[in-house]
């Protein structure tokens, strides 16, 4: 079974599956067409995070495939480009453009849970014939690319839009044989000549460096996928839950159910609109941890003076999401939810800082959960160029 937002992805996941691939390698193939049919919410310039279960080992193992920041961003450099606040804004700059992790993610994902009967072109095939044919392009994705065409122009990302400049309508077909390069030579030449070295990355670091970013070949070579340790939680000893530890922020739905599951032991809801409510006010505290918490644990623990030990596994414990519940009460009003955008005709959505999720699960039992991510639309909208093979490169 094969579940994503795209038919055609869906599509080729299954033809994956039928030709003898595992969970892993449709896995790779159904997000390699998402790039091409929802090039809005995720790409090859992004991240991509797993988890993999394999059924014959009874085991679930965590791929993490998120790009670091440039070893050049530094604080004074952000300082010095006049950004005071908390965040380097907007998240378009050049400088919030970090080391792609996907395509080595798609490589590793393959070599370390493939069925082995399978190459990494062979998996990246059906991504590559949709992007030189053209999938129609569905309404909400088309949406999506026209409110972001004026971020396209400026990131030189003419193939990306038509000859007059703008997006693909709703049903129009949209080819992109540059994309299409670019997976091809990612499936001869690996990640790390095809991608992370060569002229690929030496056309990624001159258009990012050409807008003020300051990403470098170095950093693209020295870049690799990493595998943690997942961490999870039971909820009402019945199920037990995976998750990424951080930075990925996997731990706030951890600590979402261990609370929901703490108000409703003390204090059982019994209607749908207290579940509901108590449901709400577990993901309040938890998203509020999370941000406070998670960073790159090289650098920053994920840690907690209430939690014994300030672990990972402290944060997303019974006893501690218990206390945060009964410190934290009900309370009567929250946040209000972002309503549509005022002033556009037709009701245009705004772009969107979703991204895609995507599950396989194989004949053997075996499942993976995926996410590739351009953090939001587009990401910083730059598309790079080589003189040779035309790769498209959308980064984040």
């Amino acid at each position: 079974m094969v579940a994503c937002s795209q038919s055609l992805a869906t599509a080729a996941g299954l033809e994956i599956l039928r030709k003898g691939g595992s969970a892993a390698d449709a896995a790779v193939a159904v997000t390699a067409c998402l790039n091409v049919c929802e090039p809005t919410s995720t790409g090859i310039g992004g991240d991509a995070f797993c988890l993999y279960f394999d059924a014959a080992a009874k085991k679930v193992s965590a791929v993490r495939g998120g790009g670091r920041s440039p070893a050049a961003l530094t604080l004074d450099l952000v300082r010095s480009r006049g950004h005071t606040g908390l965040e380097i804004t907007p998240s378009t700059d050049a400088l919030c453009a970090v080391v792609p992790g996907a395509p080595a993610a798609w490589e590793d994902v393959v070599a370390r849970f493939g069925s082995g009967k399978l190459t990494l072109a062979d998996v990246l095939a059906p991504a590559i014939e949709l992007a030189e044919s053209g999938p129609p392009i569905g309404p909400v994705t088309a949406q999506l690319w026209r409110a972001q065409e004026e971020l396209l122009r400026a990131g030189g990302a003419a193939c990306m839009l038509d000859a007059h400049g703008c997006a693909p309508r709703a049903g129009e077909r949209k080819p992109n044989p540059e994309l299409a390069s670019t997976f091809r030579r990612l499936a001869t030449h690996g990640a790390k000549k095809g991608f992370y070295s060569g002229p690929v990355a030496e056309a990624i670091v001159e258009a990012v460096q050409s807008r003020g970013g300051v990403l470098s070949l170095d950093d693209l070579a020295e870049h690799e996928t990493t595998f943690p340790d997942p961490v999870a939680t039971t909820f009402r000893d019945a199920v037990t839950v995976w998750e990424l530890p951080p930075p990925n922020h996997g731990v706030a739905a951890l600590l979402a159910m261990n609370m929901f599951e703490a108000f409703t032991q003390s204090s059982p809801a019994e209607d749908e609109v207290s579940r509901a409510h108590a449901a709400v006010e577990a993901m309040r505290v938890a998203f509020a941890d999370a941000m406070e918490h998670c960073g790159d644990p090289d650098h920053a623990d994920a840690r907690r003076s209430e939690a014994e030990n300030g672990t990972v596994s402290a944060l997303v414990s019974k006893p501690y999401a218990k206390a945060r519940a009964a410190g934290c009460g009900f309370s009567a009003d929250g946040p209000p939810l972002p309503g549509p955008e005022p002033g556009h005709p037709g009701h245009l959505l705004r772009p969107s800082p979703d991204t895609v999720y995507f599950c396989v699960v194989d004949g053997a039992g075996n499942a993976c959960s995926f996410i590739n991510s351009n953090y939001d639309g587009f990401g910083t909208g730059t598309v790079s160029y080589t003189h040779l093979t035309l790769p498209t490169i959308l980064l984040v």
